[in-house]
């Protein structure tokens, strides 16, 4: 009776034949793979000492904004703050050759998370003092901008009360003497309540046009010293923080370095011996498909 093969068992008999086949075809060539891995891993190793060694350093910054007593200046959250400081970190390292920069605003911690990669460790190591530096000087530019804008907006906004204040004043000039008249007649009477009331309606809108200017004033006289004080009112403006510098450090250690190139070099060994094997069995068939010319030809 002729046995029957369950489909289960033949699987695992293929991978131990693949396992055992594996095996005896890396102790053949085991000379040969642990020649090639070592004088590869060699040459690997060489190359990237030879390399200039870059390193990182990280840091966390927080780019808040601080309430003015100014209307004058438009309206930032903390968002909007942290998304223009990492434009600005972004467009100020592009320019910069020997240091790459990743900058990205973390929404949860409401922080920005800067990672710089430089083979200059001197850079590297004041990298803290010269980011706060460099955002102080570039948001300084936004800030003037926005300033002399907001300055521009103001001077018209008080033109145009002041010209409301001047038409006020003239109809309340018109109305006053009206009201001092003597005639008693019960028309008169209704005539004069109803500019009176009208007197009263004029002053109001006056006295809210004089606090409105006030404040326009107010704003004007706390912008203007910002032209001339850049730094000092950037800082009143938005507040740009180092929440945690971590320690500098080389991007790859020799460990790391030994490690990849002997992985690396094992699997070029490997296929090397691979297709040392195959060469011998390539050249046979090839041989044998060759055409015989017969010597009458």
């Amino acid at each position: 009776m002729v046995k029957q093969i369950r489909a289960s068992e033949v699987p695992e008999e293929d991978e131990i034949s693949i396992f055992a086949d594996s095996i005896w075809f890396v102790s053949y060539n085991l000379r040969f793979i642990g020649l090639t891995t070592l004088v590869l891993s060699a040459l690997a190793i060489t190359l990237s000492l030879l390399q200039p060694q870059r390193y990182q350093k990280q840091l966390n910054l927080s780019a808040k904004p601080v309430e003015l007593p100014v209307t004058g200046i438009p309206g930032i959250n903390i968002n909007q703050a942290s998304n223009l400081t990492v434009e600005l970190l972004k467009h100020h390292y592009e320019e910069i050759d020997e240091i790459d920069a990743r900058a990205k605003y973390n929404t949860q911690t409401q922080q920005i998370e800067l990672t710089l990669n430089s083979p200059d460790t001197t850079y590297l190591d004041k990298a803290g003092s010269n980011v706060t530096t460099l955002l102080a000087a570039q948001l300084q530019a936004t800030v003037a901008e926005t300033a002399a804008n907001s300055l521009q907006n103001i001077d018209l906004a008080i033109n145009k009360n002041k010209k409301i204040l001047a038409q006020l004043e003239q109809e309340i000039v018109k109305v006053r003497p009206a009201i001092s008249g003597n005639t008693q007649s019960p028309q008169t009477t209704l005539s004069q309540e109803a500019l009176a009331f009208r007197l009263e309606a004029l002053e109001s809108k006056r006295t809210n046009q004089i606090t409105t200017i006030t404040a326009l004033e107010f704003d004007k006289q706390y912008l203007k010293p910002a032209q001339n004080n850049l730094a000092n009112f950037t800082s009143k403006v938005i507040s740009i923080k180092i929440v945690t510098e971590y320690e500098m450090k080389p991007m790859r250690s020799l460990l790391q370095i030994i490690v990849l190139a002997i992985i690396a070099s094992f699997m070029v060994a490997v296929l090397a011996a691979i297709i040392r094997e195959q060469i011998p069995h390539l050249k046979k068939e090839l041989s044998q498909k060759k055409p015989h010319t017969s010597p009458d030809a």
